[in-house]
């Protein structure tokens, strides 16, 4: 069970941190001030190396075009999970937590960071293809 949870220019939060999570926690907010993204966030920590769920994420919002010269496979933006959605080279977000040692993870500590480099540029846009 996460005991904390810090996210760092991951999509609308440049620095949050939430601490005292329980068992049970409400989060209760005005339409996009964060809930979901906070929720997607905690999710890909969760997810540790498996990417899989990031592409999932981004497809559930919509955050695709569809390439037809790449056979209709679809590309996702990555300047959205990006505080302000805005991506420069080597770019990062970080989100992290504290779990109470009784979870899967099965440590004091786990963290997640995405380090996107130049050669994820390709022409003026910022494609991860899924």
């Amino acid at each position: 069970m996460l005991k904390s949870v810090k996210i760092e220019n991951f999509r609308g939060f440049k620095s949050f941190e939430l601490q005292q999570l329980g068992r049970i926690n409400l989060l209760v907010g005005k339409n996009n001030s964060g809930k979901t993204s906070l929720l997607e966030a905690i999710q890909l920590l969760c997810s540790r190396t498996n990417l899989e769920p990031l592409g999932e994420i981004m497809i559930n919002r919509g955050e695709y075009i569809w390439n037809d010269n790449l056979r209709g496979e679809r590309e996702l933006n990555i300047c959205h999970l990006f505080h302000d959605h805005e991506f420069q080279v080597d770019g990062t977000f970080s989100i992290s937590g504290i779990s109470d040692g009784q979870s899967p993870t099965r440590g004091d500590s786990v963290r997640g960071a995405c380090a996107l480099h130049s050669a994820l540029l390709q022409a003026d846009r910022i494609l991860f293809i899924y």
